[in-house]
């Protein structure tokens, strides 16, 4: 299946993702089910914007049916939707990621293969991708901000309210830094990140209240939580 110019619009009309052009192969016998399971999918110039409040994910909400009548939610043998794609391949794409406690992640120049596993009936999401690659990115806290370059992740995991990471290289505020760790959502959210870092003098987040002298140079581990 070819599909040009995909667009996935949310129940309130607004734009989840795009794509210039998707090359899926599906299993057909799948949709008879209620279900959409693919082997393959090939994903170019694609973006996608995500928000994640009260717990549910938009990209949930985008694929979820229509509220049921009362009937139909008494009836047990209601179809319990599962979507899953075996193997994906994002040849560029760009990622806003917007939680309500007022994180935002911003990545673009986006290449990756990814596996992708959504359950509508329990709202669960959980997208793997290794080989990732990315030109540019923005970490955005109410607080402060860290610019990233020349990403490079071995392995990426996103599921429920949290995101694990590992082998990633880059540089962040134009320092060299490799890690892992993970970046948890959930409430006010958590951070356990463990990173090698080659800082010169100066170097400080953006929009947090500079120092009142010259930070120093720093080379070494660090560990965030």
């Amino acid at each position: 299946v070819i599909l040009d110019d995909v667009v996935l619009k949310g129940p309130a009309g607004k734009v989840i993702a795009r794509a210039e052009r998707l090359v899926a192969d599906v299993r057909i016998r799948s949709l008879f089910s209620g279900d959409i399971f693919l082997d393959s999918l090939t994903v170019s110039k694609a973006s996608l914007s995500l928000r994640q409040k009260d717990g549910v994910l938009n990209l949930i909400e985008a694929f979820s049916p229509k509220k049921k009548t009362k009937q139909a939610t008494n009836d047990s043998s209601s179809p319990k939707s599962q979507i899953r794609i075996q193997s994906i391949l994002l040849a560029e794409g760009t990622l806003n990621y917007v939680h309500e406690s007022g994180f935002e992640l911003n990545i673009d120049g986006i290449r990756a293969n990814a596996s992708l596993d959504i359950d509508l009936e329990s709202q669960w999401v959980s997208l793997s991708g290794n080989n990732v690659k990315a030109r540019t990115g923005l970490l955005h806290w109410p607080d402060f901000d860290l610019p990233l370059k020349d990403l490079r992740a071995n392995n990426v995991k996103f599921y429920g309210n949290r995101v694990d990471f590992s082998d990633v290289t880059g540089t962040c505020l134009g320092s060299a830094v490799s890690g892992f760790g993970n970046i948890r959502f959930k409430n006010k959210g958590a951070y356990n990140i463990h990173a090698q870092v080659d800082i010169p003098k100066g170097t400080w987040p953006l929009r947090l209240k500079p120092l009142e002298f010259a930070a120093p140079a720093f080379k070494g581990q660090v560990k965030v939580n």
